[in-house]
């Protein structure tokens, strides 16, 4: 495993099984990168990225990581901090967020993404890609929230809610929520688990359903 990481933070406790991968790479055969944002708020227009992590599965099998801290140039509110315990004293240092995007972009290529409610955090980088007239992905966008909503919403045995917690619960998956990194390997392990359910149990869903796609 190559690890990209720039800044100062805990190290995932989560990890990918080699099932896991193979089930990824069996649906991805190029790859695929699942990635997680901590922010300050939840408006893409007035908030800022201050976390951005990755993992990616390379056709080989390989995987790797990026993370890095953003420092924000505004002062992040005390009410957010609760959620990803970052304070602008942790950021000072880190690099505004021009560089780590580009970085992060140039990690990822034209791999297919996946994050969990994708759209939320796909909007964010988006906005910062415009704001710095960044050439669009060509990148496909899942979406694990999506996926488990789809098999599970009318199953006896289905997890509490399709928040990242209460999946990760639901599969046994230990891990330190709102940690960018640990929620990135979350959503790829959850999102492997919900492939491998479609595959064995409803593989018509494959061919008949959307792409949990945003």
């Amino acid at each position: 495993t190559i690890n990209h990481s720039m800044q100062n933070r805990p190290q995932s406790k989560v990890s990918l099984s080699s099932k896991e991968v193979s089930t990824l790479l069996e649906f991805f055969p190029h790859g695929i990168c699942a990635f997680d944002l901590e922010m300050t708020g939840l408006s893409p227009l007035i908030d800022k990225i201050i976390e951005i992590a990755a993992i990616k599965i390379t056709p080989n099998g390989e995987t790797s990581t990026y993370h890095s801290l953003v420092n924000p140039l505004i002062t992040i509110p005390e009410h957010t901090i609760k959620y990803h315990g970052l304070h602008n004293e942790d950021l000072k240092d880190a690099p505004t967020i021009k560089k780590p995007l580009k970085d992060f972009i140039e990690f990822f290529g034209n791999m297919p993404l996946v994050a969990h409610s994708s759209q939320f955090d796909a909007s964010f980088i988006i906005r910062a890609m415009h704001e710095f007239n960044f050439e669009p992905s060509l990148s496909d966008v899942y979406d694990s929230c999506r996926s488990a909503r789809t098999i599970y919403k009318k199953e006896d045995i289905a997890p509490a809610s399709f928040k990242l917690g209460d999946l990760a619960e639901f599969y046994k998956i230990d891990f330190d929520h709102h940690q960018a990194l640990d929620d990135a390997i979350t959503c790829l392990k959850i999102f492997a688990h919900t492939l491998e359910f479609l595959k064995q149990y409803k593989p018509c869903l494959l061919y008949t359903s959307p792409s949990p796609r945003d």
